[in-house]
């Protein structure tokens, strides 16, 4: 089975933890997204500011960790084709099943997505009224459920790998 290969297994295991990760970021993010107002000065909304903090660093600690982990998938992929029957290099591996090119299209998209969010995030960092704070939430969101179809289609393709 090629789930016990160690780049692959080491890839799974890391995406299952910044899936953790971006759960725990998910539940914070969805009473920000829903009750943050930074024109009422109540304790409620100066915790919802804080808690944007800390789900904000979460985040951009996934997004730090997506770039490297993606190269190792690529780096993965080219180092499993030996177990492959038929496979030569990495785009044998992703031909292997059907799931294959959608696995690969999403973690590109994915890493667009992430580096939208963090974009959106450093923008309203340097404003002082808060004004993409609760936008930058609903699209983490968003991107939360991108994030779990890539971790199922990227599981779904290595269950089905031909060995």
């Amino acid at each position: 089975m090629i789930l016990l290969s160690p780049y692959v297994l080491t890839l799974i295991i890391a995406e299952g933890v910044l899936l953790i990760l971006s759960f725990i970021a998910l539940l914070a993010s969805l009473r920000i997204g829903i009750d943050f107002d930074p024109h009422k000065t109540t304790a409620y909304q100066y915790e919802l500011n804080k808690k944007s903090y800390l789900v904000a660093t979460i985040i951009m600690f996934v997004l730090l960790l997506k770039l490297p982990l993606f190269f190792f998938f690529i780096w993965g992929l080219d180092a499993t084709a030996l177990l492959v029957p038929g496979a030569m290099c990495a785009a044998g591996i992703v031909g292997a099943t059907s799931w294959g090119a959608w696995m690969f299209f999403i973690k590109i998209l994915t890493l667009f997505l992430l580096s939208g969010w963090v974009l959106m995030h450093r923008q309203d960092l340097q404003t002082t009224d808060f004004a993409y704070t609760k936008k930058k939430f609903l699209l983490y969101q968003g991107l939360f459920f991108v994030l779990c179809v890539e971790f199922l289609v990227q599981l779904a393709h290595y269950i089905q790998m031909p060995i």
